[in-house]
């Protein structure tokens, strides 16, 4: 068993990471081989879910600002899911980034659409997830 807590924040800070870590190696690591062009719709097809994410996330730490400890206790299962497949998706964002273009996979349209198909996996697969460790708070009135 371990704690929600640690859980929900090694989760949200590796989706937090990950996606940063993305959008600069697009600007910084292939600036090189890819034109302006290519680096600004490549970061602005990964930024809606890492924006969505990010406030998801930063809301939950701020709104649980006085939470101390491990939390509610979780089995392995859970911890495992929660972070092996974000990881899992944001290695393959990193690994289409990296690998464009080759051969196979040269035209703009194909990274767009993978690094699109990915996203929407990260968000749709991953968001079940993502909720269960970030709600969202319903304001009383």
């Amino acid at each position: 068993m371990v704690g929600r807590n640690y859980v929900k924040t090694v989760v949200g800070w590796s989706i937090i990471a990950g996606h940063f870590g993305i959008i600069l190696y697009i600007f910084f690591g292939k600036a090189d081989t890819w034109d302006v062009n290519r680096q600004l719709s490549a970061a602005l097809t990964v930024a809606p879910v890492f924006a969505a994410y990010f406030v998801a996330v930063v809301k939950s730490f701020v709104d649980s600002s006085e939470e101390r400890g491990p939390g509610k206790l979780v089995n392995w299962n859970y911890a495992f899911v929660s972070f092996i497949i974000p990881a899992f998706l944001m290695a393959g964002v990193f690994y289409v980034v990296h690998v464009f273009p080759t051969e196979q996979f040269s035209k703009p349209e194909s990274l767009q659409q993978a690094l699109a198909g990915l996203e929407v996996l990260l968000g749709g697969v991953v968001g079940y997830v993502v909720d269960s460790l970030f709600p969202r708070l319903e304001k009383t009135a």
